[in-house]
């Protein structure tokens, strides 16, 4: 009878200790997906700022200035609110993930931007053009 009880207890205490277990495996996959969004994101925020700090840098410099970028994100600069929104595009949707401000004067809206391409500012307006 003995032999029994110490079995069920032991099956109990195992037990347990397969429920915590699966509780902190739970925990750690939710943590991990969080940190995982959140590196995607500071690298989206920071392809904006890198075009945005590009635009702001080629308009202050004055005209006859020429800049390589390559868009890692699909981009869009938008003239007139003179804001850039960068995120994922599918063929069905977009999602914006990332968004900042600049300082100059394009020639028009660019939506789409993936890649490399060439800015160009050329009598106070800036172009994008593939590179």
């Amino acid at each position: 009878m003995k032999k029994a009880q110490i079995s069920t207890e032991v099956m109990y205490s195992i037990g347990v200790m397969v429920v915590i277990f699966l509780i902190l495996t739970g925990i750690s996959f939710n943590r991990n997906r969080e940190l995982e969004k959140t590196s995607d994101f500071l690298k989206k925020k920071s392809e904006c700022l890198k075009v945005s700090d590009t635009l702001s840098t080629m308009w202050l410099s004055g005209s006859e200035m020429e800049a390589n970028i390559t868009f890692k994100y699909t981009t869009s600069i938008f003239r007139v609110s003179g804001i850039i929104f960068v995120g994922e595009t599918t063929e069905t949707t977009t999602s914006v993930e990332a968004t900042c401000t600049y300082n100059a004067n394009i020639d028009e809206d660019y939506t789409g931007l993936l890649g490399k391409r060439t800015l160009k500012h050329r009598e106070d307006v800036i172009t994008i053009t593939p590179a």
